[in-house]
């Protein structure tokens, strides 16, 4: 068992948040099925990652050093904190779900200041340290706003203006570097990552600000929809890559876009052309989200299978 837990890797928790993510979006259009369809099997896949951690804690921690790993490390906890605000829909005042969120928002911050001190101090940072993942370290955090409805609005209000001052810092920083340092084959894939955080930071935003600025809300839809659009373009050539874990990658920013045009629907909630657009460009972000995360699952499935049987195979 040991042999096989070596080998799940860190990046499935991101396939991990997607599917606990696109669990929760088809709760909020009233889709229950299909929401707890997706949220078990997010939990299911949380297990052997839960196990990797209890059982192999000294190589899950040892993954770290790798910046890229670090950087996407947090996906876990973001995962955490969607779940329990799903299932704060259908509990009342439940201690320990609420307890989960704000473990995993402790959980978050620790491993924000473990990658700062690690690998952005002035002695350590190197510029190939910088990835699209550095947005998930960072910006992730702009799920805590998205969840906090039922646990804590105030200090969600607060984390959002954050997350948004990370963004824009990080935004230009990443794009440049993206410019000048081709991703490898295997890391491809987290170009993805950057069509997330303009939508998580507008979703966050419209869910805990009680008078948000439409200026604002237009800024970050037309932003993320560019990125959404420009990653959307290139992902064929993602998937023509043969399968990597990175593949993880694609799934929470498809889903996090459909979910942040919702709730700019929710948000203007008039009638128009604008309505219109809007409706149709989430019903097809809806469409590719599920696409996506169903292929990434059954790649996965086969990719954690294969090493499954392997491991067995080598012990006998």
């Amino acid at each position: 068992m040991k042999r096989f837990l070596y080998q799940v890797p860190v990046s499935i928790c991101g396939l991990i948040l997607g599917l606990v993510s696109l669990g929760s979006l088809f709760f909020s259009i009233e889709h229950h099925i299909l929401g707890w369809t997706f949220i078990i099997m997010g939990v299911l896949l949380m297990l052997p990652f839960f196990m990797k951690i209890t059982i192999t804690g000294r190589d899950a921690l040892k993954s770290l050093n790798d910046p890229v790993a670090a950087a996407i490390s947090p996906t876990f906890p973001m995962s955490l904190m969607v779940l329990s605000s799903t299932l704060s829909r259908f509990t009342a005042n439940d201690i320990l779900v609420l307890t989960v969120w704000w473990g995993a928002i402790l959980m978050h911050f620790t491993l924000i200041i473990f990658f700062t001190l690690y690998f952005i101090t002035p002695n350590r940072i190197r510029s190939e340290y910088i990835n699209p993942g550095w947005f998930v370290t960072f910006v992730g955090i702009g799920i805590i706003p998205t969840t906090s409805r039922n646990f804590g609005v105030e200090f969600g209000q607060a984390i959002i203006w954050i997350a948004l001052l990370f963004y824009m810092i990080l935004l230009p920083i990443i794009i440049r570097q993206m410019i000048k340092e081709k991703a490898s084959r295997s890391a491809f894939p987290l170009t993805a990552i950057l069509a997330a955080p303009g939508s998580l930071c507008l979703t966050g935003y419209i869910s805990v600000v009680v008078h948000p600025s439409e200026i604002l809300v237009y800024t970050l839809l037309i932003l993320s929809q560019i990125l959404y659009f420009l990653i959307v373009l290139i992902m064929p050539k993602m998937l023509e890559i043969k399968f990597h874990p990175s593949y993880a990658a694609l799934t929470f920013p498809t889903v996090i876009s459909a979910t942040a045009i919702i709730h700019v629907l929710d948000f203007f909630n008039t009638m128009g052309r604008m309505n219109i657009i809007l409706t149709y460009l989430f019903t097809f972000e809806l469409y590719l989200a599920v696409a996506i995360v169903a292929y990434v699952l059954i790649r996965y499935a086969h990719f954690i299978a294969k090493c499954y049987f392997e491991s067995r195979q080598t012990y006998e």
